[in-house]
C-alpha cells in the first residue's frame, strides 16, 4: 500500500518486494506475471529490461542481480528519481546495505501483532496447502532461518494454527529487525502500519520529512500510481482497493488474539510502544 502511494509522487517509482521477484529459486521471470502497471512481467517497462538483462549476463549472485536492478533503474528513471524497495525480509535489507553507492533510507513499517495476527489466521485458512510439511511456508523460513526450522516441520502445521505462535514470532522477527536498524546505525524511520491507516495525512507528512521530499499530492490515491509491484501486493490490481489509504480493521471483532494478549504482556507493551509512538505524540487526547 504504501509502495503504491509513494509511486504517486513523481520522483519514486515503488518496485515492490525486489527481494522476493530476484530470488534465483522463486523463477518469478519464468512465470510471467502481472505488474501493477497493468502488463505482463516480460512486457513491462522495467521489470521486461531487467528479465532480459539477468538471462543475458546470466547472474546467480543476489547481490550482482540487485545491482543490474539499480543500473536498470538508473538508465530508466536517471539518478534523481528514487526507487522503492518494499521487501520485509531483514535479509533483503541486508543485501542492499552491502551494495556500494547506495543512498539508503529505511521506513520501518510494523504493524500492530493483535492485526498481524488475524491477518496470518486468515491466510492459513485460506491456504491450508501453503502451511503443509512440504509447503512453501516451511522453505520459507528455512531460508530466513536456517536449516533448522526443518526439525519443526512435523509441528508447524499443529502451530501455524495457534494465534499464540503468530504473536511469538511477530516480537522475534521486529525485534530482529529494530536490534539491526539500530546496529547498523542505518536511517530509519518507524512507522506503525496501523498509524498510517487511522491518520494518513500526519503519518505521510512525517513520511515526506523524513525522506526529505515535499508532498506533491496529498488525496494518496494510488491509482495513477507509477510503482511496477510484481511481489507485495496482492491487491495491486483492484481499483476500488487503490482509491486511497483504508485502514484493514477486521482485527476489532475478532477475538482470537484476546488470549496471547493476557499471556504476554510483554509483547503488548512492546507492541503499544514500538506501533503506536507516532500518533501517541500527536493525541489530542494526552495534552
Amino acid at each position: 500500500m504504501l509502495d503504491l502511494v509513494l509511486g504517486c509522487n513523481p520522483k519514486f517509482v515503488g518496485l515492490g518486494e525486489i527481494f522476493q521477484v530476484l530470488r534465483p529459486d522463486m523463477n518469478r521471470f519464468e512465470r510471467n506475471e502481472h505488474c501493477s502497471c497493468g502488463k505482463q512481467t516480460r512486457d513491462c517497462s522495467f521489470w521486461g529490461d531487467v528479465a532480459r538483462g539477468l538471462e543475458e549476463q546470466a547472474f546467480t549472485d543476489l547481490n550482482a542481480r540487485y545491482r543490474h536492478t539499480l543500473d536498470v533503474f538508473d538508465n530508466l528513471y536517471g539518478t534523481d528519481n528514487i526507487m522503492v524497495d518494499s521487501s520485509k525480509l531483514l535479509d533483503a535489507l541486508k543485501t542492499v546495505v552491502r551494495l556500494p553507492d547506495v543512498d539508503l533510507k529505511v521506513i520501518y513499517l510494523i504493524r500492530d501483532v493483535r492485526a498481524w495476527t488475524i491477518s496470518r489466521l486468515n491466510n492459513r485458512k485460506k491456504s491450508p496447502k501453503y502451511f503443509q510439511r512440504d509447503g512453501y511456508y516451511i522453505k520459507k523460513l528455512a531460508f530466513q532461518m536456517g536449516w533448522k526450522i526443518h526439525l519443526l516441520k512435523w509441528i508447524l502445521p499443529v502451530l501455524t494454527r495457534l494465534p499464540l505462535y503468530y504473536f511469538m514470532l511477530w516480537y522475534v522477527q521486529n525485534k530482529k529487525i529494530r536490534d539491526y536498524l539500530i546496529r547498523a546505525n542505518l536511517a530509519y524511520f518507524s512507522l506503525g502500519y496501523d498509524e498510517l491507516g487511522m491518520n494518513p495525512d500526519l503519518m505521510m507528512k512525517k513520511i515526506f520529512d523524513f525522506l526529505e521530499e515535499d508532498i506533491v499530492k496529498s488525496d494518496f490515491c494510488s491509482l495513477n500510481s507509477q510503482s511496477h509491484i510484481l511481489i507485495g501486493n496482492t491487491k495491486k490490481s483492484e481499483s476500488t482497493r487503490r482509491q486511497g489509504i483504508v485502514y484493514d480493521n477486521r482485527w476489532m471483532y475478532r477475538n482470537d488474539w484476546v488470549l496471547p494478549a493476557a499471556l504476554l504482556p510483554k509483547i503488548m507493551r512492546y507492541n503499544a510502544r514500538e506501533v503506536y509512538q507516532n500518533i501517541r505524540e500527536h493525541s489530542i487526547w494526552e495534552k
